[in-house]
């Protein structure tokens, strides 16, 4: 079972374990079906224009089973994109976990330079790569992966910006005179992880630790670095599967913004009323998680950028919206690049938000969020998690919260 633990800034205590299986299965019991049945909701092309729908998804050998909560089946021709649900067990072929996808339309900014079908490295590159078992030593991974560019990484998923622009330039200042300290505590050190398949061959290279030291290097030119073999040795720490060379097993900590919580097989929470962080094991890839941006994908996004888009969020409570309000929403949007409305309450169910769905798409600043945040509202502020989820996805902190 793959493991996620949502942890509070404070001490917590740990509360009742569920998979989105049994979730289901308690609230429709006798639902037959040829496997564990998943609630999803879906984002999909339908003959009236794009909708969302709540549906129990689950696989019946290689085929996919969609059916309504009623039980009734689900027809779709179109390609359609899982917003939330349990996705850690299968992998639909059909759905991208970009959080960006949880937008009705395309972001101004986009941050992400990885396709659904892609991991990363290049399938002839990673061909190239020696294999590497879990009880290899630092030495041997290191000469597994020290042709594999830097830009090539994939990075933890929440982290298409990351904490400080000023302490990258600092960073790079520091290399270029040859200043660059190596740290002394591993909490400072570069951390990569590289996947394996079964029989050792590596899938793909991730990032797990020390961006803004990376981003530095790479942006420092003859300076700094272009391959894993430029680094510092005495600065990285290797984990293969998220296992060390002492065959301690890693945790793999990540910011609840940049995960849809509903995404896994299994959920133990801490309950607490500030945003936290999600513990994964070292053996689910970054790609696998969500994160659809390289390391030089980061390098652009913090350091060639001229600006960042200005983001409006406001809460919406009722569907459809009246004229009067859609007025106002398209004033208040004129102060922003974009204006992003929050469905809330009853109006967050599939009936509700199609209905938005046909108002903002004929906006051209309004913008509209499709993914449930009823996973993340039971243990957070859905305003704190939506705030860092959007800068995420727009690549911008100037985003404020209108009441």
């Amino acid at each position: 079972m793959l493991a996620l633990t949502l942890l509070s800034w404070q001490q917590s205590v740990h509360a009742t374990t569920l998979t989105c299986a049994e979730i289901v299965q308690a609230k429709a019991p006798g639902l037959a079906a040829p496997g564990p049945v998943y609630r999803v909701r879906v984002k999909y092309q339908g003959p009236h224009g794009l909708r969302v729908a709540d549906l129990n998804y689950s696989l019946a050998g290689n085929k996919t089973v969609l059916k309504h909560l009623d039980g009734s089946p689900f027809t779709l021709t179109s390609k359609f994109v899982i917003l939330s649900g349990d996705q850690a067990k299968f992998k639909s072929p059909h759905s991208d976990l970009s959080m960006a996808e949880q937008l009705l339309k395309k972001p101004v900014a986009d941050l992400t330079d990885l396709a659904a079908s892609d991991s990363g490295l290049a399938p002839s590159l990673m061909r190239k790569l020696a294999p590497l078992s879990e009880s290899s030593t630092e030495s041997e991974r290191l000469a597994a992966i020290e042709s594999v560019a830097l830009a090539d990484l994939t990075i933890n998923p929440g982290h298409a910006l990351v904490r400080s622009r000023a302490a990258i330039i600092e960073m790079i200042t520091s290399i270029t005179m040859s200043k660059l300290k190596t740290p002394t505590d591993e909490k400072d050190m570069i951390k990569l992880n590289v996947i394996t398949n079964g029989d050792g061959t590596i899938r793909s290279v991730d990032s797990w630790d020390g961006h803004h030291r990376l981003v530095a290097l790479l942006a420092s030119g003859s300076s700094g670095a272009t391959r894993i073999g430029d680094l510092d040795p005495a600065s990285v720490l290797i984990l293969v599967n998220g296992v060390d060379t002492r065959g301690k097993e890693r945790e793999h900590r990540l910011p609840i913004s940049g995960i849809n919580v509903s995404m896994t097989e299994r959920v133990q929470t801490t309950p607490s009323s500030k945003v936290g962080t999600i513990v994964y094991s070292g053996r689910i890839a970054n790609f696998d998680l969500g994160s659809r941006t390289t390391l030089g994908k980061l390098k652009r996004n913090m350091l060639e950028r001229k600006e960042e888009p200005r983001i409006g969020v406001i809460a919406i409570e009722r569907a459809p919206i009246s004229r009067v309000l859609l007025a106002s929403l398209e004033r208040i949007a004129t102060e922003f690049d974009s204006l992003v409305l929050i469905p809330v309450g009853s109006t967050a169910k599939v009936r509700q938000l199609n209905k938005l769905i046909s108002q903002v798409q004929k906006s051209q600043r309004l913008n509209l969020y499709l993914g449930s945040l009823a996973e993340e509202s039971k243990y957070f502020s859905w305003q704190d998690v939506v705030l860092a989820r959007l800068g995420q996805i727009y690549g911008t902190y100037d985003i404020q919260l209108i009441h």
